[in-house]
């Protein structure tokens, strides 16, 4: 491989790990890696779409956590697990 950028004609730097090495040019960022960008194409999902399906999923949680109240939602706290009120702190105001 030649040491000058293709992109921009400066001095290429050479980048190596393990046994694999790559060209980089520190004036331009080109980077001689070769990569493949072939591939199945994505369906990209649509915002209503995207929101319908959330609606549907959380809507269905809350509706489960709602008629899931049991004796302890009606109880009253123990007084011995009962928290006491935080503590107020006075401002040094100078």
């Amino acid at each position: 491989m030649t040491s000058e950028c293709p992109r921009c004609g400066s001095e290429l730097t050479t980048l190596a790990l393990a046994d694999t090495e790559a060209v980089a040019c520190e004036s331009c960022g080109y980077v001689g890696v070769e990569a493949d960008h072939t591939g199945e194409p994505r369906s990209v999902e649509s915002w209503d779409d995207a929101l319908q399906r959330f609606e549907a999923k959380y809507s269905a949680e809350t509706r489960v956590r709602a008629d899931d109240s049991g004796p302890e939602a009606d109880s009253e706290p123990d007084s011995d697990t009962e928290t006491a009120p935080p503590e107020e702190t006075q401002s040094t105001e100078e």
